[in-house]
């Protein structure tokens, strides 16, 4: 098909098989000249990439080894965790413990998603930090500069059932080997019980008091 367009040169890296029945990975690098009687002459260089393609694959397996962990790793405050693709700006997948159908409320557009979920969020001031973290181009920077997580906690009112909570909000980056674009993990976990102990252990220590409780009323 290369031979017969109008192409000048072509790479292509495919298996070829042994006479002992193994494989092994080559890179093609094809080049067609006409010469003055109009004939075609193909040059093929052939380059060994088995150890680059196991490489390859081990990076892969790794990159969803990762993914799968934090999907993993979810416990009973976790409220929402999934995966995006940033540099295609897509919600790859979404789970959702609330209920809220937050999919269907604000689609899987990445920037769209995430102007969604800064509307729970009840703070003005919290909700510009919010955006101003999470909105794609603020994650290009920012990864750009050196930084692989984001994590901020807001004040947020749930849209399932009126439940207001602080909610942390956590972003972690990595590239797919496959393709080469940015992915984020995203986990969001309701942190209420412990932002109100420090609060209330922070103001009470500047009381003066012989005993102290942490009640869960």
């Amino acid at each position: 098909e290369f031979i017969s367009s109008d192409r000048e040169n072509i790479e292509m890296t495919y298996r070829l098989r042994r006479g002992d029945g193994s494989y092994f990975w080559v890179k093609n690098t094809m080049t067609v000249t006409v010469d003055e009687k109009g004939e075609k002459r193909s040059y093929c260089v052939f380059s060994d990439m088995t150890r680059e393609m196991a490489e390859h694959e081990a990076l892969s397996r790794q990159y969803r080894e990762r993914l799968s962990q934090y999907y993993r790793a979810t416990g009973p405050d976790v409220l929402i965790v999934g995966h995006c693709n940033i540099t295609q700006s897509k919600i790859v997948e979404i789970i959702d413990y609330t209920d809220s159908f937050l999919i269907e409320k604000f689609g899987n557009e990445r920037n769209a998603f995430c102007i969604g979920l800064s509307g729970l969020v009840v703070d003005e001031k919290e909700r510009k930090e919010f955006l101003n973290s999470f909105l794609n181009d603020a994650i290009f920077d920012a990864y750009n500069s050196g930084k692989t997580e984001f994590d901020i906690t807001c004040f947020i009112c749930l849209p399932s059932n009126k439940h207001e909570c602080y909610a942390q909000f956590k972003e972690k980056l990595m590239t797919d080997p496959d393709t080469g674009d940015l992915t984020g993990i995203i986990t969001v976990t309701d942190v209420t019980e412990r932002i109100i102990t420090n609060k209330t252990m922070q103001k009470l220590s500047m009381l003066e008091c012989d005993f102290v409780a942490d009640v869960d009323l």
